[in-house]
């Protein structure tokens, strides 16, 4: 499995200033499963710069293409689920299906989040979590 390591600042991936990582460790069993980029006070202070730039765009966006984004969105993540549920559960220790088929881990839970945005009251997802 392919999993990222850096940091994703103003819209690109890139390493740690002062190049630090921390290690992801399996709560199971203790084993590496990363040596992910350590964000210091730098790459915070560059990627809040990056979002403070990137907000007006966003702002100025209509409701409805914010809103097609957010479905390109939860559109990755349903088509990355089973990868992403493995992922999880690694990091984890959960299993990777919580019951019903199509709900994996909280990649179910994100991708209704994006899909349905600030319209979560009342929504259940294919294995009966309810959002409310």
């Amino acid at each position: 499995m392919n999993i990222q390591h850096q940091l994703f600042i103003n819209g690109e991936f890139v390493d740690a200033q002062a190049g630090n990582t921390i290690e992801v460790l399996n709560p199971y069993d203790n084993s590496l499963l990363a040596k992910v980029a350590e964000a210091r006070e730098a790459d915070i202070d560059k990627a809040v710069a990056a979002a403070k730039a990137a907000f007006p765009a966003w702002r100025d966006k209509a409701a409805m293409d914010r809103g097609l984004l957010l479905l390109k969105l939860a559109d990755a993540i349903e088509a990355d689920r089973d990868n992403l549920a493995r992922l999880e559960s690694m990091d984890t220790a959960s299993n990777t299906g919580l019951s019903e088929p199509g709900c994996t881990t909280h990649c179910g839970d994100l991708s209704l989040l994006w899909r349905y945005g600030g319209q979560t009251s009342g929504v259940r997802c294919p294995c009966g979590a309810r959002f409310s």
